[in-house]
């Protein structure tokens, strides 16, 4: 009977030992799982603010496309007047000698050209 007794109290001790050890487990998953929401909110931050540099990435790629091709719009507009030019200094060149030839022949001077600006 003793012996029993004995026996009883060992198996009480380390039933209360182990009752005590699930109760700290639960509490470290407690604290465990805390600690992982925790993480998974970090994370859909950190997610957030990734999609937010990806959106702010793609609409910096669109505008540099817009004024890369606003630049060469212009470029190419730059050329076309140059050219315009070109023609209406070679026509008032022309006109000039011209005046100058008539002049020279009838005796009468000529009339300065009209001289174009272009503004924009």
């Amino acid at each position: 009977l003793n012996e029993a007794l004995t026996f009883a109290g060992t198996v009480d001790n380390e039933l209360n030992t182990i009752v005590t050890n699930v109760r700290k487990v639960d509490q470290s998953m407690g604290e465990l799982r805390a600690l992982l929401e925790e993480q998974q909110s970090g994370i859909e931050q950190v997610n957030i603010g990734v999609m937010h540099f990806n959106d702010q990435t793609q609409s910096s790629a669109a505008s540099a496309e817009e004024t890369a091709s606003a630049s060469q719009e212009l470029t190419n507009q730059a050329f076309l007047l140059a050219e315009v030019v070109d023609s209406l200094s070679s026509l008032v060149n022309r006109s000039k000698k011209v005046k100058k030839d008539d002049s020279s022949r009838n005796g009468h001077q000529s009339v300065e050209p009209v001289q174009f600006r272009i503004e924009g």
